[in-house]
């Protein structure tokens, strides 16, 4: 399985969207429950079935607050 983790430094971080480089949206995600405690969560990214590009994904807080982004590429 392709995955791509995202790791933040907030417990805010709620959901994450990730874009093409033509600024379509191709993916939705939830960041889970912090399970140790710490200001920390990871959002994992399922990239198997994305095309090879450029991608853009953006973080929320739980009231659509932007809280950060960033980009990755894919490369099969």
């Amino acid at each position: 399985m392709d995955v791509v983790n995202v790791s933040v430094n907030t417990e805010a971080a709620q959901s994450m969207e990730v874009y093409d480089v033509t600024g379509r949206k191709v993916a939705s995600e939830i960041f889970p429950e912090s399970q140790n405690g710490l200001n920390k969560k990871t959002g994992i990214i399922h990239t198997s079935y994305f095309a090879n590009g450029l991608y853009f994904y953006t973080i929320f807080d739980k009231n659509k607050v932007f809280l950060n982004s960033g980009k990755f590429s894919i490369v099969k």
